[in-house]
């Protein structure tokens, strides 16, 4: 898909161009700023954010609208809001930013929240370490046996993690991604799509998609549902008789019937970007799906249009979630690989409403970023170092450059 690239003080925007009243504001707003026109280049950022709620370029703007317009302490906050995501902002470098960071304490007020979200911070353990020939994308684990998808390599792999040896695989003709255990824990749910990562890419099947129903015990393919729509599956859910997916390519969720292995409806969900993580509360009563543009949004589970995203404060941008996981009536753990540098975070909720944001890891030394965390009988287990980074832009691998590929435990919290 063709998209329009503009640089503005160092930050990237990408502008689909099929979202021409987006292109139109933040060109009104450009415009407008070239003129001197300090409230209209605010109004048109605000209007612009209205569309896309977390396009740093269109953060940064307002933030600097507002220095322009002298409203300072809209300016800290927005600014403040930005740095939560990106600890790399350097608004030093900006002169029209000069009055503004001089006016009080905020040039000393950004510089310590710039180290706090720099800070590295480990609070995991190393609980597994796999072969740096794989390029793992998402887990599942019950008892002895860790199963794991190699998107690179077209494999599932059942690894006895007791015993520290690989049990047995099964070979995809594309790239498996995601993977659930069906209620009874007997079966596997594996998603695939052909994407260019994988090492045999054909493009003439490009984000072709399947679900394969697998036999745990022997590794053996029993059943397949193709996916109408093109779609790149990153995330499942089961429970009961239903299996959950998203995929971020629409989006769309999915869900399947497992009894008779078919898919039984898609929703379109309209208000959305890219669909990523997804988790089941307690009570199974409400689904949690990752936006990675936009943040999380609850669905009930027995009306799928009553859907309510979590708002958040100014404190922190919820952008770039990647992996998540349900852990108690009001919190989530979350994998955040879009921002700078990567993490994951603890997220509590009262309600609709997120209270509180504590960073768990942060800045880890690796070349990979982490992707999914799943909620085991051992505790949080993430995947702290997938290969993603180590591609070029053709999706030809970078092989010296890739890492053994490490789950960490996050100890087990209380419920």
């Amino acid at each position: 898909m063709k998209h329009l690239f503009i640089t503005f003080f160092g930050l990237l925007i990408t502008l689909n161009l099929s979202s021409q009243s987006l292109n139109d504001l933040y060109k009104k707003s450009m415009e407008s700023y070239k003129n001197n026109e300090f409230e209209a280049f605010r109004d048109y950022s605000l209007e612009a954010l209205n569309i896309h709620p977390s396009q740093p370029t269109l953060l940064y703007n307002l933030g600097l609208s507002y220095a322009l317009l002298k409203n300072y302490n809209a300016s800290f906050e927005q600014f403040s809001y930005l740095l939560s995501w990106n600890a790399n902002l350097k608004l030093n470098e900006n002169e029209e930013l000069s009055d503004f960071l001089d006016s009080s304490d905020y040039r000393e007020d950004f510089k310590s929240k710039r180290e706090l979200f720099l800070k590295q911070s480990i609070k995991s353990e190393l609980f597994l370490s796999l072969s740096k020939k794989s390029h793992i994308e998402d887990f599942v684990i019950n008892g002895d046996y860790f199963y794991y998808t190699d998107l690179h390599n077209g494999m599932v792999v059942k690894y006895n993690q007791k015993l520290g040896f690989l049990d047995s695989k099964a070979y995809f003709m594309s790239s498996p991604m995601a993977i659930a255990q069906d209620s009874n824990l007997q079966f596997l749910w594996v998603s695939t799509s052909m994407i260019q990562n994988y090492r045999e890419f054909k493009e003439h099947e490009k984000n072709n998609a399947t679900l394969f129903k697998l036999r745990k015990k022997d590794m053996h393919v029993v059943n397949e549902i193709e996916i109408p729509n093109k779609s790149i599956i990153g995330s499942m859910v089961t429970y009961k008789s239903k299996l959950y997916a998203t995929s971020s390519l629409n989006p769309e969720l999915l869900i399947i019937n497992t009894d008779n292995n078919t898919v039984q409806d898609i929703i379109k969900i309209d208000e959305a970007f890219n669909l990523q993580g997804i988790a089941i509360d307690q009570e199974k009563e409400f689904l949690y799906v990752a936006d990675y543009i936009k943040g999380i949004v609850k669905i009930n589970l027995n009306d799928y249009t009553d859907r309510v995203w979590l708002k958040t404060s100014k404190d922190y941008l919820l952008k770039g979630i990647d992996g998540l996981t349900f852990l108690n009536s009001n919190t989530l753990f979350a994998v955040q690989n879009s921002s700078t540098p990567k993490r994951v975070i603890k997220i509590i909720h009262n309600s609709n409403m997120i209270s509180k944001i504590e960073i768990i890891d942060n800045a880890l030394e690796t070349k990979g970023e982490p992707t999914n965390i799943k909620l085991t009988s051992h505790g949080l287990l993430y995947l702290s170092n997938s290969q993603w980074p180590l591609y070029d832009n053709t999706g030809k691998a970078d092989y010296p450059l890739w890492e053994n590929q490490d789950i960490r435990l996050i100890s087990q919290p209380k419920l």
